[in-house]
């Protein structure tokens, strides 16, 4: 039980901390999917996103979301998902 909890408020705690740091044209774009082995796994809809999303992460914006989730990221997975 102890870990689910502790992996709850993992995943919470990413969300709350993507939602406030992701820029708008990012985040309208991409969907947190969640945290697996402390990487977090983002969706995007095409390369293009995936692009830009990764060289904000690059660019500063991976350290601002474990400072603002306050819990280590180890990296980001990405993975193309269709939109309805």
């Amino acid at each position: 039980m102890k870990t689910i909890r502790k992996v709850s408020r993992a995943e919470s705690a990413i969300a709350q901390a993507w939602s406030a740091a992701a820029p708008d044209a990012i985040a309208s774009r991409c969907s947190l999917i969640g945290m697996k082995a402390g990487h977090v796994e983002v969706g995007v809809p095409d390369a293009s996103t995936r692009y830009q999303t990764d060289r904000w992460l690059r660019g500063g914006g991976l350290k601002e979301l474990s400072a603002l989730a306050k819990i280590p990221i180890r990296g980001v997975r990405f993975q193309i998902i269709s939109r309805p």
